[in-house]
């Protein structure tokens, strides 16, 4: 007698000898789903079309835009409230040109996240994408765009947080291969929340044009940038490429493997870090910054941070002072090269602060007045003393139209801490200055006597060609000290030292 095997309806059994999906998904293996993904929701080439699929999008969904259609738009879309994807195929979102359009964000995001890949985004008013909501307390999820464009929008191609640092903060932006151009700002972070606000990841994409790359305009913002480009951004009064001034907040910049060609600002004409409490960071790694200026300070950077700068190049940036770095806290230099750059003061570095530089070259910088790569003053805290240390470093083919071809360090001891300089096992090399110190030039202002002169210590390096009015090789004045251990001063014009014995040991 043949005995029917029972039928078992619990989900994942067999019923009569039948392996149901749920058992045949668990014989796959566990990462093989047992029902397939919904298919993308395709929308036609229609703005009302695109409104109602808005409009009706459920959770996770995926909207497909037809293929390079213009969604033409007279009046804003519905927000996103939702986890939601929306594929462009080549398509373009566009605010109306018509007179009396409304200013709108295209895409405003007030719950859920967004990912947006292969769309072009045009002539927003209040942003492409717009990501936050007026309340603080509630954040919205995280902002993915890939391969897109975004072309003349105001207040920001990209501003996350919302339109203002009181909006709701996102989890992360981040932006892949996409290009920003022409718009007033490319990418702005805003949020307030330390554990959520102001994260921004950036990799492969361009800003050309922009009036302002990224600005971080958040309290705690995170940027990451790699293998980018920034080119023509910013105003001569405005910001450049990258700016962040958090106040007396903590933000965090990482720049790597990018390029900076031609962007200017008031101050930073690529990158503006600023803080009161001094707490920010800035890691610039292989970065290249060619002929950016600024009209105040730091051609290529102004930090009022704390810069570490690892095997960059910065040539032909122009400023007033500090062509390439203008330095109110700590710059911290590994490797890299300083190459014709050019200020009123300090060709490559204007220092008040901490400078230090290992395996850094700085090769023709030229300053029209002092410090022709580099020029050191008094700090700007009283607690602290400025500091420029050099090691395994070269100066050479420096100018100054005044003094300090290679590098000046003046000092007026007002506020009662002392300059230092140091040079180790380095070379100042073939300099030139109109006035006194061809290699090096060090001068104290202050009342005498005084205890905190300026003392500058040369080990295992060397001052050679250099040439000056005076003081060819170096120049000291008013008191400092100059300390040339197992070091060479030779074959400067018209002398090595200036005045005669200023300079312990050295002659001729």
């Amino acid at each position: 007698m043949r005995t029917t095997a029972p039928r078992l309806l619990a989900a994942g059994v067999m019923t009569a000898g039948v392996m149901t999906a749920g058992v045949m998904a668990a014989a796959l293996g566990s990462d093989q789903p047992a029902r397939a993904a919904a298919p993308a929701v395709g929308v036609p080439c229609r703005t009302t079309a695109l409104a109602a699929a808005l409009t009706s999008a459920t959770d996770g969904e995926t909207l497909q835009l037809a293929a390079t259609c213009r969604y033409v738009l007279t009046t804003a879309l519905p927000d996103i409230t939702v986890n939601l994807t929306i594929t462009g195929r080549g398509a373009t979102l566009e605010r109306s040109d018509a007179a009396g359009t409304p200013d709108f964000s295209l895409l405003t995001v007030t719950a859920g996240s967004l990912s947006v890949s292969h769309l072009t985004f045009r002539n927003g008013h209040g942003g492409g994408i717009n990501g936050g909501n007026e309340s603080p307390s509630v954040p919205i999820g995280d902002i993915t765009v890939t391969g897109s464009t975004f072309t003349g929008n105001t207040g920001g191609a990209i501003a996350d947080g919302g339109a203002d640092d009181e909006g709701g903060d996102i989890g992360t932006l981040t932006v892949t291969g996409s290009r920003f151009t022409g718009n007033d700002y490319g990418i702005i972070v805003n949020g307030q929340n330390p554990a959520l606000g102001g994260k921004a990841t950036v990799a492969s994409s361009t800003f050309t044009g922009n009036g302002g790359g990224i600005i971080c305009n958040s309290y705690w913002c995170t940027v990451s940038v790699t293998d980018s480009a920034f080119t023509g951004n910013g105003t001569a009064d405005g910001v450049g490429a990258i700016s962040a001034d958090g106040g007396n907040y903590s933000d965090s910049i990482s720049v790597t493997g990018s390029t900076f060609t031609r962007n200017r600002s008031g101050s930073g004409g690529a990158i503006y870090l600023f803080e009161i409490d001094g707490a920010a960071s800035l890691t610039v790694t292989g970065d290249t910054f060619t002929g950016n200026t600024a009209t105040g300070g730091g051609g290529a950077i102004y930090d009022m941070g704390t810069v570490l700068a690892t095997d960059n190049t910065f040539i032909g940036n122009t400023a007033g002072i500090g062509g390439a770095i203008d330095n109110d806290l700590g710059v911290f230099l590994t490797g890299g090269t300083f190459r014709g750059n050019r200020a009123g003061t300090g060709g490559a570095i204007y220092d008040n602060a901490t400078v230090e530089a290992n395996g850094t070259i700085f090769d023709r910088n030229r300053a029209s007045s002092d410090g022709g790569a580099i020029y050191q003053t008094d700090a700007q805290l009283f607690s602290t003393a400025a500091e420029l240390s050099l090691t395994h470093s070269q100066i050479r083919g420096n100018w100054a139209g005044q003094d300090g071809g290679g590098i000046a360090s003046t000092f007026s001891g007002f506020l009662l801490n002392s300059d230092t300089v140091s040079l180790t096992d380095s070379q100042v090399l073939g300099n030139d200055a109109g006035g006194q110190g061809g290699g090096i030039y060090q001068e104290y202002s202050g009342p005498i006597p005084n205890q905190f002169l300026p003392a500058m210590s040369l080990t295992g390096s060397q001052v050679l060609d250099n040439f000056a009015a005076a003081g060819g090789g170096i120049y000291n004045t008013g008191g400092g000290t100059v300390s040339p251990a197992h070091s060479a001063v030779a074959r400067n014009r018209p002398d090595n030292c200036a005045p005669a014995g200023a300079v312990p040991g050295c002659t001729g």
